[in-house]
């Protein structure tokens, strides 16, 4: 659901019958959105990391319900708003969850093994999306992301154990935001990766236009070229879960953002064709990768502990 719309951008603009810069504002509203994230994830340090993402499922589910109900722009908006929110309640539950249960010197190895959702979303979920948009619409994949959550709700509700709550780790979201302003590398951290996932979001906004409009791509051909990309991201989380543990958060970090500028300035000089443009864009999102999958595997031992190692 949330991959989706970037490769069907030009199919929901028309489906829509809004412009290109309306339906880039209602992306934006979506990430954006992302800002409630860091105080809605606190569901799972305060009521447990089962309850997370359980709340977060929820949400997703609501929001694609709500174009079944209303085949309307507003609808579509709040349904991008309300499934992106579902996933930054979901991710950061999941991730503690891991974290609670792997020891630190194996967390890489399974943050990215767990990571790999996102490489199959392109590989299998992508051209399926195709599929249904080209027999049903711009709007047939919404019933179908709103059954996956209910099952996806109910296999989690009664296979996942629920897990016991500290009483003593409860901190209030504003205590543990003092700690992180207050902590320089914590900043630091924070703004390189609001930059940096600020521009490979321009990449993410534009690729399905552009292939679509500078080579001609259609909506089964736009499936086809995901499942590509897909396979990408599929060989960087290969890559991070054999090489993060092994050579380290720090190391992998400046690796990531290394390749990733460098593919970024080869992109307009390979891409003269559609060949091109899949291969630069096949070394461009894997190293996207390298980086976002370290980063959920961060070294807590370098943070102070104000009050718990759970708080940052």
């Amino acid at each position: 659901m949330h991959r989706m719309v970037y490769p069907f951008l030009g199919t929901f603009r028309d489906g829509l019958g809004v412009s290109l810069p309306v339906l880039s504002l209602a992306m934006t509203a979506k990430s954006v959105i992302g800002a409630l994230g860091p105080f809605l994830a606190t569901i799972a340090d305060n009521h447990g990391r089962k309850t997370g993402m359980l709340v977060g499922l929820g949400t997703f589910t609501l929001g694609a319900s709500l174009v079944i109900l209303w085949h309307s722009f507003p609808a579509f908006v709040a349904a991008i708003m309300l499934t992106i929110l579902g996933k930054y309640i979901v991710d950061p539950s999941t991730h503690a969850y891991l974290g609670d249960q792997i020891a630190y010197q194996k967390r890489g190895r399974m943050m990215a093994i767990s990571e790999f959702s996102w490489s199959l979303s392109f590989i299998l979920g992508i051209p399926n999306v195709g599929l249904i948009i080209a027999h049903y619409g711009w709007n047939g994949p919404f019933p179908a992301f709103a059954i996956l959550g209910i099952a996806l709700f109910l296999l989690l509700a009664f296979s996942v154990p629920q897990d016991r709550i500290i009483q003593n780790n409860k901190q209030p979201i504003f205590s543990n935001l003092r700690a992180i302003l207050s902590y320089t590398p914590a900043l630091y951290g924070l703004l390189m990766s609001g930059l940096f996932s600020m521009a490979n979001e321009v990449v993410n906004l534009v690729f399905g236009i552009w292939l679509e409009d500078s080579f001609g791509l259609k909506i089964a051909a736009l499936g086809a070229a995901s499942a590509v990309i897909g396979f990408s991201e599929l060989s960087g989380e290969t890559l991070v879960a054999s090489l993060v543990d092994r050579i380290g958060k720090l190391r992998s970090v400046a690796l990531g953002l290394i390749l990733n500028s460098a593919i970024a300035l080869a992109i307009p000089l390979i891409a003269k064709d559609i060949s091109g443009a899949l291969l630069g864009l096949f070394f461009f999102l894997p190293d996207v990768r390298i980086y976002h999958r370290q980063q959920h595997a961060v070294d807590e031992r370098n943070i102070p502990h104000r009050s718990s190692h759970h708080d940052l």
